[in-house]
């Protein structure tokens, strides 16, 4: 599940990294 977790951060994170980056409440996507 830690390999999909990685993944779906990826993706998120490039259309989400802004919002992630602001919200700040998912810090596995900011280490990933």
């Amino acid at each position: 599940m830690r390999v999909k977790i990685t993944l779906a951060c990826t993706i998120c994170k490039s259309k989400n990294y802004i919002s992630s980056k602001n919200k700040s409440n998912h810090p596995e996507k900011v280490e990933t």
